[in-house]
């Protein structure tokens, strides 16, 4: 599941892409309309809350209030480094970022490398890097011409150790 801001003109942002228990639509406790869209790619089970047994929760249950206190606390420091590096780096480098996230996010460690059991087009790879689909292609045509990542039925397949080595430079 894909949570997507659609601004006015332009292609949506892909701003996260879900685990499987991961929550979202936390922001209700400050907006009354939705900010953003999630975006199922598969069946899914979707719990719901009401804003009022939300407040009730976290008012009762000190526990849940401090996992989602973590759980703010760990969006919002993504969102501040990532818009810190977003002006001053490469394209390149935030495609490498972003793999190497969805790798530690989401990825599974097999001989041949760690594949990212998610079918991602290079259109998403944009979306969360803020750049077109052509860039995207160009540099992933670049990245398997260097060995970090293959293709692996509808998977990637990132040599992550390289990949991290390649950030770095």
């Amino acid at each position: 599941m894909k949570l997507v801001a659609h601004p006015v003109k332009g292609a949506g942002t892909i701003l996260y892409i879900l685990r499987p228990t991961d929550i979202f639509g936390e922001l209700l406790l400050s907006e009354e309309k939705r900010a953003f869209t999630a975006v199922a790619g598969t069946d899914s089970l979707v719990s719901v809350l009401s804003k009022g047994t939300l407040v009730e929760l976290l008012a009762a249950i000190p526990t849940i209030s401090k996992n989602f206190i973590r759980l703010l606390s760990k969006r919002l420091t993504k969102v501040e480094m990532e818009f810190g590096e977003f002006g001053h780096t490469w394209s390149y480098h935030r495609l490498a970022k972003v793999l190497l996230r969805l790798c530690d996010e989401h990825g599974k460690e097999t001989p041949k490398g760690t594949v990212i059991p998610l079918r991602l087009t290079h259109e998403d790879l944009a979306n969360l890097i803020g750049t077109t689909r052509e860039t995207v292609t160009t540099q992933m045509i670049r990245f398997r011409r260097m060995g970090l990542v293959k293709r692996q039925d509808r998977f990637l397949v990132v040599n992550k150790p390289r990949l991290e080595e390649f950030g770095r430079s």
